[in-house]
């Protein structure tokens, strides 16, 4: 279907405007196919290799060195279409990813790009390219694999290959590693936020549950009573979802396991937890600014002198103080004046290290950002992923009709 709608106006753009449309179409025509699901399309067939083997394969986003480009800091990168084909998430590159818009000028960051040819001297196209030194290895669907010595032959300049300088397979013992890590230490922090929030959600439903018998506006309490019901529910789900991830090893949430063990679908499991969250959100929108009037207005009615000024406050503390202090023995005075100065130089230290806990924290969310912003790729599929490699169970999955 791709490969018609392309072959179908794949007419030479000869104006800057054209050429831009036709860059445009091409990425959210790749972006559409390349996020569909290809598991409904047939039978999947697995075949097992080795990490040896595994090296060999050349995988979507491979990066190709063309002598005719313009600028020596640009590629070509591969982008595969038919994910019919896949190595631990990959799509596997075959001889019939030799059409234009298998190939996009990047960066070595993998930034697209607008790279000149040297030949045609316009944009960067390849045209009737073919692929030389491909494998024997022969897949399901008749198509041979690419491998790390196949080049590309454009027929722009037919006589000087395309070399591939970089297959595409960025999984490697430390990667996997890594990957690993990242999803345990993603676990872990899920685990305390859940617990956290369990234990701030109780608190908020008794002071709601307080709230109920106060005249005039009891019925805060019960609005607050089904909020904080709502995050407890999701904080429990949480704690558990984390705690039995972190045992197993396996990305788990409990409440889609309960739902498909009564009988529910995949899609309906999801329309549920789409309603779900949108409810979580809204009590949590509401239970915020209404758990701190509930809290504020309860501790003013137990404790009256919490509603004083800061300054009273502060006055009547002095003056217990002072009359401590005439009573205290030498040595009870030095002992506190001690606990002063320990809990201030504390305190200073607390602080630093909370400003440098954060810096790192912001830092790392960055990192992962980075590390994990590829698409189709989500943290979850890498750890699995990287399980498979670093258990040598690895396959090259099929998908044929």
């Amino acid at each position: 279907m791709y490969n018609e709608y392309l072959n179908g106006n794949s007419d030479i753009a000869v104006t800057y405007e054209q050429i831009k449309n036709r860059l445009e179409n091409r990425k959210k025509m790749q972006d559409l196919f390349y996020k569909i699901s290809p598991l409904s399309l047939g039978t999947i067939v697995e075949t097992k290799i080795n990490k040896e083997i595994l090296k060999t394969y050349v995988c979507d986003g491979a990066l190709l060195k063309c002598k005719n480009l313009i600028s020596k800091d640009l590629f070509l990168k591969l982008k595969v279409i038919d994910r019919k084909t896949q190595i631990l998430g990959k799509p596997v590159a075959t001889e019939s990813d030799n059409n234009s818009y298998n190939f996009i000028i990047c960066d070595k960051n993998g930034i697209e790009q607008e790279g000149y040819c040297l030949i045609s001297c316009s944009l960067c196209n390849v045209e009737n390219g073919k692929w030389g030194n491909v494998f024997n290895n022969i897949l399901k669907s008749g198509k041979k694999t690419l491998s790390n010595e196949s080049k590309l032959f454009c027929g722009i300049d037919p006589n000087n290959p395309i070399d591939i300088i970089f297959n595409g397979q960025n999984i490697t013992e430390k990667t996997a590693t890594q990957n690993i890590a990242f999803m345990k230490s993603i676990w872990f922090q899920q685990l305390q936020n859940g617990i956290k929030e369990t234990y701030e959600s109780a608190g908020k439903f008794a002071a709601s549950k307080k709230m109920t018998k106060v005249p005039y506006i009891g019925f805060l309490g019960i609005i607050g009573m089904g909020t904080s019901s709502v995050e407890f529910i999701n904080g429990i789900e949480s704690s558990l979802s984390a705690g039995i991830s972190m045992y197993k090893g396996k990305n788990i949430s409990v409440g889609k396991e309960i739902l498909s063990s009564v009988g529910y679908g995949s899609e309906e499991i999801e329309t549920i937890f789409g309603i779900s969250s949108k409810v979580y959100e809204v009590s949590s929108f509401i239970n915020t600014p209404l758990s701190i009037f509930n809290n504020n207005y309860l501790k003013v009615k137990e404790n009256p002198m919490s509603n004083k000024s800061r300054r009273e406050r502060r006055g009547n503390a002095n003056r217990k103080e002072k009359n401590w202090q005439k009573k205290a023995t030498k040595k009870e005075l030095e002992k506190s004046e001690n606990n002063k100065i320990k809990k201030g130089f504390f305190k200073g230290i607390n602080k630093e290290y909370t400003q440098k806990y954060t810096d790192i924290k912001s830092k790392d969310k960055e990192i992962r950002k980075i590390l994990y912003e590829e698409l189709g790729e989500s943290i979850e599929e890498k750890y699995e992923q990287s399980i498979k490699y670093l258990n040598n169970d690895i396959s090259i999955i099929e998908i044929v009709k």
